[in-house]
C-alpha cells in the first residue's frame, strides 16, 4: 500500500510506502476483546479515567499488593466534583464488566461497587453497602439531586449476611443490549442474579443528552459524611460479545 501526497502549489507528489506492522495490540481494543486488570503494576495503565482532575492521592496500588486501593471520600458521582471513581469506556452494546471487591463498610452511608456511568443524573450502581448493620448489595439508580447533592434512588438489595465471602464480593454487570442485568457472587462460577431487564435507554442520548457514550467504573463514597475507609478491588475483567463480531 502507498499513500500519495500532493501538495497545491506544484503538483508535485512523493510516494510513501506503509507496511503494517502485524503487531496485535496487548489488549485488543477491537472485535470481541477480553480485558483484564489485575493491578500488578506501579501505576494505573492508560486505559483507565478519571472523573475529572484529582487534586488528592485518594487511590493507590502499593497499600495491598495486586489490588486497587480507593479511599471513601465525601464527592458523589451526582456532583461537580472528583469523586473516588476509575472508569473504563463501554466498547460493545452487549458484554460484562466485573470486579473482585474487598469492602467492610461500618455505616449506612458508605458504598464502594460498580458504577455503569453516563453523566451525573443518568447511572446505574451496583454497591456493597450496610443495612440495620448487615451486609448488603444494593443497586441504585440516579435520581434528583438533594439538598445534600446526592441523587440516587434504591431499585432493589439482596442481603449477605450468610455470604462465606466475608469482606469480599464479586460483583458484574451483563450489557444486554436495550437491557442491563446486575450480579453478585462470592466465586467466578456462583452468580446470582440481582435484576435484570433494567432500562438502557436511560442511559442513552436520547434520554441521557449529550454524545459521550457510557463507562463501567470502580468507584466509593461515603455520600457527604467523612470517612477512613477503604475499599480494594483485587481485579476488574471486561469481556465483549457482540453479535457483528462473532
Amino acid at each position: 500500500m502507498s499513500i500519495i501526497l500532493q501538495r497545491s502549489s506544484n503538483k508535485s507528489r512523493l510516494a510513501l510506502p506503509v507496511q503494517p506492522s502485524g503487531r496485535a495490540t496487548e489488549p485488543a481494543y477491537s472485535g470481541n476483546f477480553v480485558f483484564r486488570d489485575e493491578f500488578a503494576g506501579p501505576g494505573l495503565r492508560g486505559d483507565w479515567v478519571f472523573l475529572r482532575t484529582p487534586r488528592e492521592k485518594w487511590y493507590s496500588l502499593t497499600d495491598r499488593a495486586g489490588c486497587v486501593a480507593m479511599r471513601l471520600r465525601p464527592e458523589t458521582c451526582s456532583q461537580p466534583a472528583n469523586p473516588s471513581f476509575i472508569g473504563w469506556r463501554q466498547p460493545h452494546a452487549r458484554g460484562a464488566a466485573s470486579a473482585s471487591l474487598d469492602f467492610l463498610p461500618v455505616t449506612d452511608r458508605e458504598k464502594a461497587g460498580l458504577l455503569v456511568f453516563q453523566n451525573e443524573r443518568h447511572f446505574y450502581f451496583l454497591c456493597k453497602a450496610l443495612k440495620d448493620g448487615v451486609p448488603v448489595i444494593e443497586l441504585y439508580r440516579s435520581a434528583a439531586v438533594d439538598e445534600a447533592g446526592h441523587g440516587m434512588e434504591l431499585i432493589t438489595s439482596r442481603k449477605l449476611a450468610d455470604d462465606p465471602g466475608g469482606g469480599r464480593v464479586l460483583l458484574k454487570v451483563e450489557a444486554r443490549g436495550d437491557t442491563y442485568a446486575f450480579f453478585c457472587g462470592s466465586r467466578p462460577d456462583g452468580w446470582h442474579l440481582l435484576r435484570e431487564d433494567v432500562p438502557a435507554a436511560f442511559l442513552s442520548t436520547k434520554v441521557a443528552g449529550g454524545f459521550v457514550g457510557c463507562m463501567y467504573a470502580m468507584y466509593a463514597t461515603s455520600l457527604g459524611s467523612p470517612s477512613a475507609n477503604t475499599a480494594y478491588f483485587d481485579w476488574f475483567e471486561y469481556a465483549g460479545d457482540d453479535e457483528v463480531y462473532r
